[in-house]
């Protein structure tokens, strides 16, 4: 995968690393909110909070990265080969042999790697995959920039998915922990008013199940097969912008 380097607050960062670290630690505002009384921090304590999520957030953007780099080798070892490797490969069905056989061409040519025929690549796929992997990567270089708005817009979705994968055991330890400490808060100490404990728990049980269930490999998959359709149609023009 093309990984983009971008300043603290650009596009790319905003959206595939910092937003999965404040949806990890989501739960932690919510309860705060309702464990404390909306009225009681809606001034000071609120800014507080929000001050301080927002810098743990920060902070917690480049673990997401890391997290989620951690995960490609378990995707790529899932899929047999990136996905652009995969939709290049002359016996993979996805596109279809005339419109991939305009791919071979036009990605030879920008990027003067020499492709495998069909042949070649039957009798050795290892060393037809090395050969489409450089090629790709040679093109994602040449496709950075504004200039490439839809290949940027499929590069965000898999990265937020991807760290937000990479972030998953996170998420699901923060948003369980907080409910099993209210919880055991509430049995042994107890709450004048049982609607807010209550209401956080329920909060942070539903948002550990739809996490569980939607932030899967698949969910990564998807969207990094979408990148690579992305990347590789934009072999067809000069420029891919919105």
């Amino acid at each position: 995968m093309l990984h983009r380097a971008g300043g603290l607050f650009d596009g790319y960062h905003r959206i595939a690393r910092v937003s999965p670290a404040v949806l990890t630690f989501l739960p932690v505002t919510w309860t705060s909110y309702l464990m404390l009384g909306g009225q009681q921090i809606s001034a000071i304590g609120g800014g507080i909070g929000l001050a301080a999520t927002v810098a743990l957030s920060y902070f917690a953007a480049s673990f997401a990265r890391s997290r989620g780099r951690a995960i490609e080798p378990q995707l790529i070892s899932q899929l047999g080969a990136r996905p652009t490797t995969i939709l290049l490969r002359n016996r993979d069905p996805q596109i279809d042999a005339t419109t991939k056989q305009r791919y071979h061409l036009a990605l030879a040519e920008s990027t003067r790697c020499l492709l495998p025929t069909a042949d070649e690549e039957a009798s050795n796929p290892e060393k037809a995959d090395e050969l489409y992997a450089s090629a790709v990567t040679a093109l994602s270089e040449a496709r950075r920039g504004d200039d490439h708005k839809l290949i940027l817009e499929e590069l965000k979705s898999y990265g937020f998915r991807r760290n937000l994968l990479g972030l998953k055991p996170i998420a699901l330890f923060v948003s369980l922990g907080l409910a099993i400490g209210i919880g055991g808060w509430w049995y042994f100490l107890g709450f004048a008013d049982w609607h807010r404990p209550l209401l956080s728990i329920a909060f942070d049980i539903v948002y550990a199940i739809g996490f569980a269930s939607v932030v899967t490999m698949s969910f990564v998959q998807e969207a990094s097969f979408d990148y690579a359709r992305a990347l590789l149609r934009s072999l067809d023009r000069r420029t891919d912008t919105a």
